[in-house]
């Protein structure tokens, strides 16, 4: 048996191919039994090649690599290593890959370089398995960056170009920092080189904020999602990255949107499932219901319901008919944790997944049980003008024609028969005279007061001073003879209905001028000031004032707190300014005390939020 040396049975053992190239004689001098065993090719067979049959073993679009990759071995020092890729045809026509890491092997005395070495496995199943995965990679739906250790870009998809704004060619063969901004760069290595070292699939920075850096500078969110790729190069890290910008905008208006949701009192707006069990509440419905989170999340919307209402399965109604046509609206009593009613307004809403399934329902509810009690006193208070102006006008009729044949015949008695008259029948005549004109000017009153309801209102600015000061030289004529002290201080002007404010005007002077009769000086003051109630008006008299506990009488028709024998009156001059302030969305109130005079306060509000009284 041939005596085999010990580096030779080392070197067929190995699980490379060797070869040693002659560069003296421009041919390979030895091969192991491993290169045999990959290529098909004997000693023989190669030892006798040209290097140009040799070249021509290496696949065309390699050859030129292949020659420039010699000549870097040739040119380099002992010791250094270089590696390639390339595909080489075997003695039977195939095309095998191979993964080769040559250097030179000897010098002569003179140090040029005479053999280099090579060694080389076969890696033709990861090529196939590389191209594969590298068709797959470029369908990815996310941007893809494959890096070794050092974080050396090794390869990315076009979908990271497009993410990036990079080339292939700017990013392959950097450091992955570079797509990472400045700032995170350092602390980023650490955490690279920790996961080389504890590799396993994972979402990388899960609750945290990443960010990653474009070509142009711009920063951006992502998410990322890391896995440890095992190839014939070693451990390779696959990067899927995902631009999470609008994704992260949305989720911001979304929990915007719940806190919105949950700030809002004057709605219930809450999610429910396919039963009607309720999945979230926010303050509104805690207002508006009465129970807190704890203690109705869970429960159905039947517990809001009436017991006539569960009978007929009005809630499961609901549901069905927002089921059928995306939604549905109500309005009704419903019944708070207290047992007490409220009356809302309901509107029921279909959610869908993305597959267009109905998965839930989102229920709107606004309370308007003040509103309904106003709109029902509101609706008693027309009709009791509509009664009022009913009585008006039977009153304007069906009494003035009796009223005014009374007043006539009393007049013809006064005219033609007073002399003939006794004390006594001149006492009744002069009664009846009195009483007919009491009843005159109540009746004027009363239509005053409904007319009041059908007036349609024409706003326009008002010159206070001027109005006060010309109703007061009005009435002062027709007490000629009184020792009135008038103030009037500078007023601030109004915009509102002239004929309406006149009319508030000259029944607050006359009152004040009637009041003020048994003083020897009469003193009237009117004047404004800024308060926290708006610009309040005040028409003040020194007369002989009334009673506090009475004053809810003041503004009423026909409600009076002195005597006729005291002071005429029909009770209704009053109760006609309360209403032209209630017109001007203003109010009106007193301050008095018997014998110590009155004050009359009243306001009117911006004429952009004026009542209409058209009626």
């Amino acid at each position: 048996m041939r005596n085999i040396p010990l580096e030779d049975k080392l070197i067929n053992f190995s699980f490379n191919g060797i070869y040693i190239y002659d560069l003296v004689r421009g041919a390979n001098v030895f091969i192991n039994q491993q290169y045999t065993n990959l290529t098909g090719y004997t000693i023989e067979d190669v030892r006798d090649m040209s290097k140009e049959e040799f070249i021509a073993l290496f696949h065309p679009d390699e050859q030129e690599a292949i020659a420039g990759h010699m000549q870097e071995v040739i040119n380099s020092e002992l010791g250094d290593i270089f590696e390639i890729e390339y595909r080489f045809k075997k003695a039977d026509g195939n095309w095998m890959w191979c993964l080769s890491r040559d250097g030179l092997f000897d010098v002569n005395e003179k140090g040029e370089p005479t053999q280099f070495v090579g060694m080389f496995i076969d890696i033709t199943e990861q090529k196939l398995v590389e191209q594969k995965f590298k068709g797959l990679l470029e369908n990815a739906p996310d941007a893809v960056v494959i890096v070794d250790k050092k974080g050396i870009i090794q390869l990315v998809n076009a979908q990271a170009k497009n993410l990036f704004g990079y080339n292939r060619d700017e990013m392959v063969g950097q450091k992955i920092e570079m797509l990472i901004p400045k700032r995170f760069r350092k602390p980023h290595a650490g955490h690279r080189s920790h996961f080389f070292d504890h590799a396993k699939k994972r979402a990388m920075g899960v609750g945290l904020e990443l960010l990653a850096l474009r070509k142009n500078g711009e920063e951006f969110r992502v998410e990322i999602s890391l896995g440890p790729l095992e190839t014939h190069k070693g451990l390779l890290v696959s990067a899927a990255i995902r631009d999470v910008t609008e994704k992260y905008k949305t989720a911001e208006k979304l929990r915007q949107l719940d806190r919105a949701i949950d700030e809002i009192e004057d709605y219930s707006v809450i999610l429910l499932d396919l039963k009607g069990n309720i999945q979230n509440w926010n303050r509104g419905a805690e207002r508006i219901n009465g129970y807190s989170a704890s203690e109705i999340i869970g429960k159905n919307i039947r517990l809001f319901y009436r017991e006539a209402d569960k009978k007929v399965n009005k809630p499961d109604q609901l549901l069905r008919i927002a089921k059928e046509n995306g939604e549905a609206m109500d309005a009704g009593w419903r019944v708070r944790k207290d047992g007490s009613r409220r009356w809302c307004t309901v509107t029921i809403t279909t959610i869908h997944d993305e597959s267009g399934n109905v998965t839930g329902f989102s229920k709107i509810t606004r309370d308007l049980t003040e509103q309904r009690n106003t709109a029902m006193k509101l609706e008693s208070k027309t009709r009791e003008t509509r009664e009022l102006e009913a009585f008006s006008y039977s009153v304007s009729h069906d009494l003035r024609a009796p009223l005014r044949a009374i007043s006539g015949y009393s007049q013809i008695l006064i005219e033609d028969y007073y002399d003939q008259l006794g004390e006594e029948g001149k006492e009744v005549v002069n009664t009846i005279v009195r009483n007919t004109n009491k009843m005159g000017q109540l009746i004027d009153d009363i239509l005053a007061f409904s007319r009041l309801g059908r007036k349609k209102m024409t706003k326009q600015k008002i010159n206070m001073n001027r109005l006060f000061n010309s109703i007061y030289k009005e009435l002062a004529m027709d007490v000629k003879g009184r020792k009135i002290d008038f103030h009037l201080q500078e007023l601030e002007d109004i915009h509102g209905d002239k004929t309406m404010i006149t009319q508030l005007v000259m029944n607050l002077l006359s009152n004040a001028i009637k009041y003020t009769r048994p003083r020897a000086t009469a003193m009237i003051r009117v004047s404004g000031q800024h308060t926290d109630k708006g610009y309040v008006y005040s028409v003040e008299d020194n007369g002989v004032g009334f009673n506090m506990k009475y004053q809810d009488k003041l503004f009423g028709v026909f409600q009076r707190l002195h005597k006729d024998k005291e002071f005429e009156g029909t009770g209704v001059g009053l109760a006609i300014a309360h209403r032209v302030l209630e017109f001007h969305n203003g109010r009106i109130w007193a301050e008095s005390e018997i014998g110590g005079g009155a004050i009359f306060y009243f306001t009117i509000n911006d004429q952009n939020s004026w009542k209409t009284s058209e009626k």
